[in-house]
Parts: C-alpha cells; structure tokens; sequence
C-alpha cells in the first residue's frame, strides 16, 4: 500500500510541475513571437484563472469531505475565482496579471491556514510552495512583457 501511496504522489508532484507548462510557453510565445503576443498573453491569464478556481475547488472538496470548518471552506473556495473573474473582466491587463498573481499567493495562505498537516501531505506543501512561487515570479515577468 504504502508503494501505491509513493507513487500516487510522484504522479501529482510530476502532475503539478508539468501544469507551470502553460504559463511558461505563454509567456515565452509573447515576449518571441510578436504576431503572437495578445494571444500569449489571453491565455496565460485566462489559464492562471483557471488553476484559481481548481486550487480553490480543493477546497469546496474538502469542506464536502470533512465537517470541519465547512462554511468558511465553501466560501474561500468560491471568493477567489470571482475575484479572478472580475480582474479578468474588469481591471487594464497588466493589472490583470498582477492580481491573478496576488490571488495565487493568497491562495497559497489560505492553504496554510485551513489544511492541517493530518489532511495534506507535507511533500504536497513543499511542492505547493514552489509552484507558488514559481506561478507569481511569472506573473511578474508577463506583467513586465505586457508593460
């Protein structure tokens, strides 16, 4: 069971790093190919909301699973993609980015403060921090591209 276990987690922590592949492709497409930009940088936000509301959906999971501080899971878990949506929608694009930046790293506290280490795993968490940090270092280099 306990190799099933290990392999399961290699599989998400392959999983997660392989999901930076958008964001990276993205960004690379907007600041090299010129006729490609808008696009590039369309879908880079569009996939950062994206991974928001499936990082966010974790939660509505949770509260769903456990009973434990239910309500405030459902609602964290819906706040940050229509926050994501209205930056989407209603802020100038680089503003855009950035937000979705800050709605990642706030979604990165968020975790901190709601999941015990009972229910995720500490190689989940390192590996949530890193793709954290490595999301928002490239938000920041697409809102200087856009800029």
């Amino acid at each position: 069971m306990n190799d099933k276990k290990n392999h399961d987690q290699r599989i998400a922590i392959y999983l997660g790093y392989f999901g930076l592949a958008p964001f990276v492709v993205s960004l690379l497409t907007a600041n090299y190919m010129e006729d490609f930009q808008d696009i590039s940088i369309r879908g880079f936000s569009i996939y950062s909301a994206v991974i928001i509301s499936f990082m966010s959906g974790i939660h509505w999971g949770m509260a769903l699973t456990y009973n434990h501080r239910s309500r405030a899971r459902f609602v964290v878990s819906t706040v940050a993609p229509v926050m994501a949506w209205a930056g989407l929608l209603f802020l100038p694009l680089p503003f855009a980015v950035i937000t979705l930046g800050a709605i990642h790293l706030a979604g990165l506290k968020t975790d901190a403060v709601f999941f015990s280490a009972s229910e995720i795993s500490l190689s989940y968490r390192k590996m949530r921090l890193r793709l954290t940090c490595l999301v928002v270092g490239l938000h920041f280099l697409m809102t200087l591209s856009i800029v």
